[in-house]
């Protein structure tokens, strides 16, 4: 498995999988310049983003996948089956814990791509962070990704109203329970990045 640094917030140095293999068939690499079209489309579909705010406008989208494929933010990753783009897993802290959030092309939903994704995804996180929150949150209509959340080890916490919908916050266990925070990598917060 190659081998390459990652910045985080702090500026230190995180050596990070670059090829992260789940199965023969489903991967995770950190965003790249080449992904931008790609990246476009997941933004500007509307079902894809049926539950994550609507499509974005296509200059938003196309600034957006500039800005952020060089250099990739920490913890951005391209999902990958067969070795083709068709979704995101992303990191992003606004306020509070770290969330994890992701996105999957339409020709890929219903084949168990988010699950094993998702999985590894919050497996590489706990490996860096094994203290530190994390959450997941989505609309309580959202089956399909409560369904992945829970497949990947999230535990429903709390729901409430946001967007005018109501929305399960889930957290996924630290490797031990005593002393989380929500703390641990010192990130720069939201991109806005999808």
């Amino acid at each position: 498995m190659a081998q390459d640094s990652f910045r985080g917030g702090t500026g230190k140095n995180l050596a990070v999988p670059m090829t992260l293999p789940l199965h023969r068939r489903v991967s995770l690499r950190p965003w790249a310049p080449g992904d931008r079209g790609f990246l476009v489309e997941l933004m500007t579909d509307p079902e894809v983003r049926r539950y994550l705010g609507g499509a974005v406008d296509t200059d938003v989208a196309k600034e957006r996948s500039e800005r952020c494929t060089a250099p990739a933010p920490w913890g951005y990753f391209v999902i990958e089956l067969d070795g083709v783009p068709v979704g995101t897993v992303t990191y992003d802290r606004k306020r509070g814990p770290w969330e994890v959030s992701f996105q999957l092309e339409r020709g890929s939903w219903g084949r168990g791509v988010m699950s094993v994704a998702l999985t590894h995804a919050v497996e590489w996180f706990r490996a860096i962070e094994p203290r530190t929150a994390l959450i997941a949150v989505t609309q309580r209509e959202n089956v399909a990704a409560r369904t992945a959340i829970v497949r990947a080890g999230g535990r429903a916490e709390s729901e409430f109203e946001h967007y005018g919908a109501r929305q399960i916050q889930y957290v996924f266990a630290p490797a031990s329970t005593t002393d989380v925070s929500a703390g641990g990598i010192d990130g720069s917060g939201s991109l806005e990045c999808s």
